[in-house]
């Protein structure tokens, strides 16, 4: 008897088989370019507006520091021609070829396929598209820390780790530097045992 597992890796492969074994029409131009392009479009867009600039040259830094050749982190060079290209050329430059090849598909039948197979590649790309365009507006609370509070970029930004920080506040503490024993230095008038509680005080005339 075969598993569960293995049935759904069986329906799996079927349905890929279903789905792609016509030709190979549906991944080389409608889903592996024209949705590609379309894709690497939407991650720019995102790139600019939620990872940002600084971010992704921190990251950088970040992910190479301690090097060799880069003991303090490698920065993004030649740094003006890739902000360009990340804020502009990038975005304008993939929904540009987007909207050309998908024009010149539709007007010039792409690869003389009979129009059932050309049909089927634009199913799937009506699908894909569908998919991302539905589902893009779906956004709830980030949970990427600011550049300043996120640890990854401690050393890059030359801030010490939280683990130094927190052995120096101990360190203080243990050498009566900490604000407990600023306050027992300070002169607090003690209170008078003969003082007389406020109900005996209010019968006074």
């Amino acid at each position: 008897m075969t598993s569960s597992s293995e049935n759904f890796d069986l329906v799996y492969r079927s349905s890929n088989c279903l789905l792609f074994s016509p030709s190979s029409l549906s991944q080389s131009m409608f889903v592996g370019t024209l949705f590609l392009l379309f894709v690497c479009f939407v991650e720019s867009v995102i790139l600019n507006f939620n990872f940002g600039w600084r971010r992704l040259n921190l990251a950088l830094r970040a992910a190479t520091f301690g090097g060799k050749r880069f003991p303090k982190g490698r920065n993004i060079f030649p740094r003006p021609f890739c902000r360009v290209d990340f804020h502009f050329t990038v975005p304008l430059a993939t929904i540009f070829l987007f909207m050309y090849r998908l024009v010149a598909v539709g007007r010039d039948p792409y690869g003389g396929y009979p129009k059932s197979l050309l049909a089927w590649g634009w199913a799937l790309l009506a699908v894909c598209l569908g998919t991302t365009l539905l589902t893009i507006w779906k956004c709830g609370a980030s949970t990427m820390p600011a550049i300043e509070e996120d640890p990854r970029f401690d050393e890059v930004l030359g801030k010490e780790p939280n683990d130094e920080v927190e052995e120096n506040v101990v360190v203080e503490l243990e050498e009566g530097t900490g604000p407990e024993d600023a306050d027992q230095d300070c002169d607090v008038p003690e209170k008078s045992e003969e003082a007389a509680p406020p109900e005996e005080c209010a019968k006074v005339y």
